[in-house]
């Protein structure tokens, strides 16, 4: 009997051990054609989906536009492209999959089915969005989900604490009057409020610890974020949420978004985020209230609202590949005022004045200024315009948020960190090489480098002081613009040994260490092939430079050679039997580690970890091609317009 490689390598006898019959592959209930067809015909239902829009409004004043949320790519970029597979078509045009060929896009559906089998979710994704509950579904009662009162009270009194300062899109002195009443007396709230109340809760766990779970609501977190996240739902559904031109229940709806960016797959969560959009279209919130002579405390509150949903749905049409949001090209809502919510009320007359300094809105705020700066400097060609324009933003946001921020409040330390990374961010695109076909010198590398190196202190900073931990669930996802850029600079950079110093080398390492320490959900255990581009790249570098101590491998190290060979074994497992062992389902199931001995493996081994992995040109890092980069990179990049 032939012997193995492993056994062989090991130097052990080779026992065959005959595999259990291959499962049947089971695919996902639908595939996302028949999905996308169905969403259609529920829009066209209920007139969320006009057959032919007509868009004759004029476009506006660059200044008032928001123009970080809007495509600027020519006309030559919009055709997009179909790719089929197996009975389906998919449209593609966003920038991230650009280098990604029609073989590979078929792969990649294919493997969503295998991760669907893997994870047992097969049958679970289409009663878990809103939109197909509301076909399946009837009016459900939810009485008996509310929360006490001590606890409504409590869960509101988080969620003030750490989710509305960024998000912003509830007048908290008018909401905190209904979570009382509810909570003494849920039967006495309408279908409409107890969409608000639930997705408040929902937001609210979502932004807890277990510990805190356990101390205030008494029970596990995973239970109650399972409970109202249906509550949530079946609420929506309940108030027919799809018809919908009430404000409480758009509220409702884009804070149910905000807490599940993470819950759905691409392509549900941008059906559910067009959803958004159109309502949004058709209760008017893209024309500014005030010109349509609105009460003042209502147009504060549409510009809140729709300031949150156009980012949203842009991010959302970008990471399922396509780069066209279902917000309309032309509107004209101003941003909001720079005011408290004590400043506002219901029934007010007269407008509310701006303030100078750090509002409750500071966030939200110094966040939608950057952005269209982000936005404006890749539009300009000149590289000492784009950094006269920098400057200029800089000295700004200065002084209308920054110079009033004090780092003893958490919030203003999380506008500054984040705003100030934003900066450094737009500093290092400019800089990027081949993406305006300039020669890249040492002092562009250098200074590259040293952004790069503030963007990534910038997400170890956030992740160190400890009165951030309760803005996790939004730091959590690299809240800071340009990680992704700062990392590929520096990873590519200690490919070169020569090219830094040994104290450099060493110190860079440890920020790389850092940040997969801080995100290693994300960075390591996610598919996408940005994170296993950067994680080949991460392992190339190690290999070739190592830092002075590199013994014992840092955990960021052997997660991913253990996540490289686990993907080829779950591959070689649905494709057949792999000789010489045997690979069930559930072996699918463990963590990458398991299957991985460090001990085994040193510097240098990386290379037999291929496993005849095919990724054509996506994987070409032998030279950093920062357009190749920018493609990838363009479907995260608007981590700074979300949540």
């Amino acid at each position: 009997m032939p012997t193995c490689s492993n056994c062989l390598k090991s130097g052990i006898d080779c026992v065959y051990t005959e595999p259990p019959p291959r499962r049947r592959k089971r695919r996902l209930s639908g595939d996302i054609s028949a999905k996308l067809a169905e969403y259609e015909r529920i829009l066209k239902h209920n007139g969320l989906f006009p057959l032919a829009e007509t868009r004759d409004s004029t476009p506006l004043d660059t200044q008032n536009k928001p123009v970080a949320l809007r495509s600027t790519q020519g006309a030559t970029s919009q055709a997009g492209r179909l790719v089929t597979s197996t009975g389906s078509t998919r449209y593609v045009n966003s920038n991230l999959w650009d280098n990604i060929d029609d073989d590979e896009m078929q792969q990649a559906s294919e493997e969503d089915d295998q991760e669907a089998v893997m994870s047992g979710m097969e049958d679970s994704v289409a009663a878990e969005d809103p939109f197909s509950l509301a076909l399946m579904a009837d009016h459900r009662t939810l009485l008996r989900y509310h929360p006490d009162h001590s606890q409504a009270v409590a869960t509101w009194r988080t969620y003030l604490e750490n989710v509305e300062p960024l998000c912003k899109v509830l007048h908290t002195p008018t909401v905190g009057k209904l979570i009382e009443r509810g909570a003494l007396d849920p039967s006495t709230v309408t279908k409409t409020e107890e969409c608000l109340l639930f997705a408040i809760y929902h937001f609210a766990v979502l932004s807890m610890t277990e510990a805190d779970c356990l101390k205030q609501c008494q029970q596990p977190r995973a239970v109650l974020l399972k409970r109202y996240h249906f509550c949530a739902r079946q609420a929506l559904v309940n108030a027919k949420f799809l018809k919908t031109t009430d404000m409480n229940i758009m509220q409702a709806y884009v804070l149910f978004l905000l807490s599940c960016r993470t819950h759905y797959d691409p392509s549900t969560y941008w059906i559910l985020t067009g959803v958004a959009a159109r309502i949004s279209q058709r209760m008017g919130l893209h024309r500014d209230g005030e010109a349509a002579g609105l009460p003042p405390f209502e147009v504060q509150m549409r510009r809140r609202l729709f300031y949150q949903v156009v980012p949203l749905d842009g991010m959302s049409s970008r990471e399922s590949g396509v780069s066209d949001a279902s917000t309309p090209d032309h509107f004209d809502t101003l941003p909001p005022l720079n005011v408290n919510d004590d400043q506002i009320w219901p029934g007010m007359t007269t407008k509310p004045v701006s303030q100078k300094g750090a509002t409750e809105m500071v966030f939200c705020l110094s966040r939608s200024y950057i952005g269209r700066a982000f936005a404006a400097s890749k539009q300009l060609k000149d590289d000492d315009e784009a950094q006269k324009m920098i400057s200029r933003t800089e000295d700004e946001v200065e002084d209308l948020y920054l110079r009033y921020c004090e780092f003893a409040n958490p919030l203003h330390l999380l506008t500054n960190l984040a705003t100030r990374s934003a900066l450094n961010a737009m500093r290092l695109r400019v800089r990027l090489p081949r993406l305006n076909e300039r020669p890249d010198t040492d002092d562009s590398r250098r200074e590259r480098l040293r952004l790069s190196c503030k963007i990534l202190d910038t997400d170890a900073a956030a992740h160190t002081h400890s009165t951030l931990r309760k803005y996790m669930w939004y730091i959590g996802p690299l809240f800071a613009w340009g990680t992704w850029d700062a990392l590929i600079s520096i990873v590519t950079a200690l490919q070169r040994p020569d090219s830094l110093s040994r104290t450099e080398t060493d110190d860079m390492w440890e920020k790389v260490e850092q940040l997969y320490s801080n995100h290693m959900d994300l960075m390591i255990k996610s598919k996408s092939a940005l994170q296993v581009a950067i994680g080949r790249l991460a392992l190339k570098a190690w290999d070739a430079n190592p830092p002075s101590k590199q013994t014992p491998q840092p955990e960021f190290i052997v997660a991913l050679r253990a996540s490289r060979r686990f993907q080829y074994l779950a591959k070689r497992a649905m494709a057949g039997p792999v000789e010489g062992a045997t690979f069930d389902e559930v072996s699918l199931k463990q963590q990458p580690s398991v299957l991985f001995d460090a001990n085994a493996t040193k510097p240098g081994d990386s290379p037999d970890l291929d496993f005849d992995f095919d990724y054509g040109n996506l994987l070409d890092d032998s030279a950093p091609d920062w357009v190749f980069w920018d493609n990838l990179i363009k479907d995260f990049q608007s981590q700074g317009a979300q949540n």
